[in-house]
């Protein structure tokens, strides 16, 4: 059981490795659609980004490429193991780094430390 959630994990994450880092994924079918609830909250997600990094407008759409794409593979591994919670939840991990390789890579390394200090200062603004 081990090895075979092991086998579809590696081919999930070769190939959701590929998508991730793709910025110009093609046209989707309507059922690989994201919401407009989720796209609205992406979109609020980008702006405060934007705000914080000083992105530019090439990035900015970069970044929502990578957002849309994150949001279709955790959906397809929802799908691929609905019964399986520690294969899907693997999988699902598996996806959220390859999005954080992909968008410290997109990113420099002034914006990336900006970013931890922003989201540091948002935790202790919770607390």
């Amino acid at each position: 059981m081990k090895k075979a959630i092991v086998s579809i994990l590696s081919g999930l994450v070769l190939s959701t490795s590929m998508s991730v880092t793709a910025a110009h994924a093609a046209p989707t079918a309507h059922a690989d659609q994201v919401p407009p609830q989720f796209m609205m909250r992406f979109r609020q997600q980008v702006q405060e980004k934007t705000r914080v990094l000083n992105l530019s407008e090439d990035k900015q759409k970069q970044l929502m490429e990578l957002k849309k794409n994150l949001y279709r593979q955790q959906q397809a591994a929802n799908k691929e193991f609905p019964d399986d919670r520690n294969a899907r939840n693997a999988a699902r991990r598996a996806n959220r780094n390859n999005y954080n390789d992909a968008l410290n890579k997109m990113l420099s390394r002034k914006q990336r430390r900006d970013m931890q200090e922003w989201r540091a200062s948002q935790r202790k603004d919770r607390a």
